[in-house]
């Protein structure tokens, strides 16, 4: 074996977690999901700190060695449980070297499948309960989801433009409106799915045809 060799196995067992670094990862996320549990199940407001640390397993004073309070829990649930998605569309539409028609269709789909579709659908839940009573995690959200997510549906669109896909739509909310559709589903699938069962594939295959017809051009 080579000495490069042994230098990058070298590299790549240091920079491997240790068992101590393994199980704090798996506390934390185990402190996330348990919370998120009792957000919806109580509210966020009514939700108590020792119901967490119950749910999770954990003692309440552990909970408090991870997060300072139920306002960091959720915030850490956003970012570690939707910013990687949202993250995935923005740098595909960086990376992305096919149609912008392609791309639109994946960046869409992924959100359907990977937000609508799972149970990062509960994150949604909460901020259209709770946001407007905690704006500091509203604020925290649209900055880091909302806006994101609107620059890379304008990216993708500019894209279609420059290879001559699609036409110009006549406002700049353009991005709102081609996110409205998947909004809305998640809406309808978070406050009345009990009444009715919402088939996501043929949401989604509806949001497309709308979206496409519109930008592409005549």
């Amino acid at each position: 074996m080579s000495q490069s060799e042994t230098k990058s196995e070298t590299a790549e067992k240091r920079n491997q977690p240790t068992l101590v670094e393994l199980r704090q990862q798996q506390k934390h996320q185990q402190i996330i999901d348990a919370a998120l549990n009792v957000f919806v199940r109580d509210g966020f407001a009514a939700a108590r700190t020792d119901a967490i640390a119950e749910q999770a397993g954990v003692a309440k004073g552990t909970l408090y060695l991870y997060f300072d309070s139920k306002e960091a829990i959720f915030r850490e649930a956003i970012r570690t449980r939707i910013l990687p998605v949202v993250h995935q569309m923005r740098d595909l539409s960086e990376q992305f070297d096919g149609s912008a028609e392609e791309l639109l269709r994946f960046q869409i789909g992924n959100f359907y499948r990977r937000v609508i579709g799972s149970d990062r659908i509960q994150i949604l839940r909460l901020m259209l309960a709770e946001g407007s009573r905690f704006p500091d995690i509203a604020q925290y959200y649209f900055e880091n989801v909302i806006q994101v997510g609107m620059q890379t549906l304008r990216r993708t669109v500019e894209l279609g433009i420059e290879s001559g896909e699609f036409r110009r739509p006549a406002s700049d909310l353009y991005p709102l409106s081609i996110a409205g559709p998947a909004l809305m589903t998640g809406i309808l699938r978070v406050v009345f799915d009990q009444h009715q069962k919402i088939s996501l594939e043929q949401a989604f295959e509806s949001h497309l045809d709308m979206v496409l017809h519109a930008l592409r051009k005549p």
